[in-house]
């Protein structure tokens, strides 16, 4: 298991916790105060920031976007870039007080007895060895409309090879009050479920899970598991699937699920 110090690189005012330690998939999560942030550094796999709360800047190759709560930023290998947390805005007032969280999940896993990160003075001439360009997204609520399923279950894909992050498919998924996932299943590949918002019931073979908000759930390849919503409000989640399901791959696959006795 990695473990990470007080910062990426040290920095006060960044809370870096482990979260999940896979072969194909790691996850941290970030904590950046106002005014803190990371110093600009590369990664040797590729990294996907997902922000849970608040409003951080991510620089990316000296471009810096703002990234609000919802927003997933690819960040190929070896491609400097670092978060920071705004202490105030443009006017110099703060409405986004209090610290910003971001999850960052690397594919596939972290090494180990390789660093963490390095800094961006030691990532070579042009500061990009990744093969891949980065990009950002947003959870679109409209397509949800257009993914929806049976049972009140919808999908949108946020990142996957087709735009150009093919480590893994990252996936956002909305369970209406009284919906339901897919039946019980199990799939060839690791997947992760992260709760953006409400609450999702998950039964995991023989243990019952309930995730809140900032919730992570793991589900390793070949565990029987199905999900679904009591809640009386809307439940929205991230799924990460890793590796990715290669072509013509069912990607779920339904199993009888009965306990000895």
């Amino acid at each position: 298991m990695f473990e990470p110090a007080a910062g990426p690189a040290g920095e006060p005012g960044v809370d870096v916790a482990p979260v999940v330690h896979l072969e194909t998939v790691s996850v941290l999560r970030l904590r950046v105060t106002p005014g803190a942030g990371e110093a600009d550094h590369v990664h040797d796999v590729d990294g996907y920031l997902v922000v849970l709360d608040g409003t951080v800047e991510v620089v990316v190759g000296g471009t810096v976007s703002a990234a609000p709560t919802g927003t997933v930023v690819y960040v190929p290998a070896g491609t400097v870039h670092g978060v920071r947390c705004s202490a105030s805005d443009a006017t110099g007032h703060d409405d986004r007080a209090g610290a910003a969280e971001v999850l960052e999940l690397f594919v596939p896993g972290l090494r180990p007895g390789r660093p963490l990160s390095t800094p961006a003075a030691g990532a070579g001439p042009g500061g990009a060895g990744g093969s891949g360009r980065s990009f950002s997204t947003r959870i679109d609520v409209e397509g949800f409309t257009t993914g929806a399923r049976a049972g009140g279950f919808a999908v949108q894909t946020l990142a996957d090879a087709a735009s150009g992050a093919p480590g893994c498919v990252l996936n956002a998924a909305r369970v209406q009050p009284g919906g339901t996932g897919p039946a019980v299943h199990i799939h060839r590949f690791d997947q992760l479920f992260v709760v953006l918002q409400g609450e999702l019931h998950v039964d995991v073979a023989l243990d019952r899970v309930v995730a809140r908000s900032h919730d992570v759930v793991v589900l390793p390849a070949g565990v029987p598991h199905t999900q679904w919503n009591e809640g009386s409000g809307t439940e929205i989640h991230l799924a990460v699937l890793v590796p990715p399901p290669g072509p013509g791959e069912p990607v779920t696959l339904p199993v009888r699920f009965e306990p000895a006795g």
